[in-house]
C-alpha cells in the first residue's frame, strides 16, 4: 500500500511540475514509471535492462522530498564525499562528508525493500550534512533504482537520491 502511495506521488510530481529548484535536473529521472526496473521471479535485475543494486558506485546527489519536489545538494558538494556500493556480498562500502564507511546490507528485489546494518568505519566528526547523510543511510526501508539513479527511501516522502558514478574517476 505504502509503495502504491509513493509511485502515486512520484507521478503526481511529474504531472504537476516542481516547486522551481534547479538541482532536480541533478536527480535524473527521478519517479519516472517507464524506466521501473522489472525482476525475474527470483528477484535478480532482469539482465536485458543492466541495472543493479550492486556494483555500482552510487554518489548522492541530494536530500530529496517527494511532497514538494525539492532536491537539497549535500554540503560539502565534492566527488569525493557521499557515495556507497553495495557488493554482491550483501556488504557495502562508502564515504560520507569525511568518514569511510563499511557495513552490511539485506535486499529484497521482488519488494524492493533495503536495511542497512552494521553501518561503521571510520571516527572523524563529520561535517555539515554528514551526519544526516550517516543517520538517514541507517533508517533506509524502501529502495527504487532506475537507469542511471537510486532512491533509498528513509521515510514515506524522503529519500536519498544517487546519481551513478561509476565511469567516473576517484
Amino acid at each position: 500500500m505504502m509503495r502504491a502511495g509513493i509511485l502515486f506521488l512520484s507521478v503526481m510530481l511529474l504531472s504537476f511540475g516542481c516547486a522551481g529548484n534547479d538541482d532536480l535536473s541533478k536527480g535524473g529521472n527521478t519517479g519516472n514509471l517507464e524506466n521501473e526496473i522489472e525482476y525475474d521471479l527470483a528477484g535478480e535485475v532482469d539482465e536485458n535492462q543492466g541495472v543493479s543494486l550492486t556494483g555500482t558506485k552510487w554518489k548522492l546527489a541530494g536530500f530529496a522530498n517527494i511532497t514538494n519536489g525539492i532536491i537539497k545538494t549535500p554540503e560539502p558538494d565534492s566527488e569525493n564525499h557521499y557515495w556507497i556500493i553495495f557488493n554482491d556480498d550483501n556488504t557495502l562500502s562508502g564515504k560520507s562528508s569525511t568518514n569511510e564507511l563499511v557495513g552490511n546490507y539485506e535486499a529484497n528485489y521482488k519488494a524492493e525493500t533495503i536495511r542497512i546494518t552494521n553501518l561503521g568505519g571510520t571516527k572523524i566528526g563529520e561535517l555539515l550534512d554528514g551526519e544526516l547523510f550517516v543517520k538517514n543511510l541507517q533508517s533506509v526501508y524502501y529502495f527504487f533504482v532506475q537507469k542511471t539513479s537510486l532512491q533509498l527511501y528513509y521515510s514515506e516522502t524522503d529519500y536519498l537520491l544517487f546519481d551513478d558514478y561509476s565511469h567516473e574517476t576517484e
